[in-house]
Parts: C-alpha cells; sequence; structure tokens
C-alpha cells in the first residue's frame, strides 16, 4: 500500500495488527508511517507536528528485531545474514530521506546532492560490484 501512496490502506493494515506482530514488512511500514507523519508539508510549508518520537521510536524497534535476527544468522552463513544486512540498508535509506524532510524545500535538492547522493552512490557502486561478479542482491 505505502508503494502505491494508498496511505488510508497502510494505516488500516497496522492499525489491524498492532504492535505485537513481528514481521520485517509491518516494521518498514510502521517506519514509513512514522517519517509520513512527522514530515508532512502544505505548498511547501511544513506543519508543524506535536513534539513526539515516533519516527526514532519504529526505527528503533525495526532495528532491533533485524539484529536479533542478524546475530543468529551471521553465525550460519553470508548468504542466511545478508537479507538482514539488506533490511538494515533499507532502515538507514528511511533515516536519509528523513533528514532530507527535516530541511526546507527551498534547500532539498542542494542538500540532497551535497550530503545523501554520495553516499548513495557508494552503496549503489559496491552493489553493482557485487552482481556483475556473481554476487545476489535481494
Amino acid at each position: 500500500a505505502w508503494r502505491l501512496r494508498r496511505w488510508t490502506r497502510l494505516d488500516d493494515l497496522l492499525a489491524r495488527t498492532g504492535r505485537q506482530e513481528n514481521d520485517p514488512g509491518l516494521d518498514l511500514a510502521r517506519c514509513v508511517a512514522a517519517l509520513r507523519s512527522e514530515s508532512r508539508e502544505k505548498n511547501g510549508v511544513r506543519i508543524a507536528i506535536p513534539p513526539r518520537r515516533p519516527f526514532e521510536e519504529a526505527i528503533a524497534a525495526a532495528r532491533r528485531a533485524v539484529m536479533e535476527g542478524l546475530s543468529a544468522a551471521s553465525m550460519e552463513s553470508y548468504a542466511r545474514a545478508y537479507p538482514f544486512v539488506a533490511r538494515l540498508g533499507a532502515l538507514r535509506e528511511l533515516e536519509h530521506a528523513r533528514q532530507i524532510l527535516q530541511v526546507p524545500a527551498s534547500r532539498r535538492r542542494a542538500y540532497y546532492a551535497e550530503h545523501v547522493a554520495p553516499r548513495w552512490d557508494v552503496r549503489l557502486r559496491a552493489s553493482a560490484e557485487r552482481t556483475t561478479n556473481g554476487g545476489s542482491m535481494l
């Protein structure tokens, strides 16, 4: 639902599942929903959000869940651990997205070019090298 920007469906799904359900997709959905709730804008002006920390809480919970699985999987093999490493990467990219959204709309493009794009380019090049050398991506 969130990939299609159907935010009400995402909200409904999260309301039905609650916090107790432990699923990597739901953890990521909770992070996206929290990010969306704190970064709403109208006509390029940020809408004031009450001082709470839903995004930090969602990211921390998702990271804890990933680390639990990663610690066990890393003892077995890289192939078993790779999905967990990829999830950590996705969480980090959400944190980067949040950094971009915290910058005023008029300065976002410059901020992205200076601070975010170089990091993503390095990761993309490293990923592309792995796939051309026979490694697998997600």
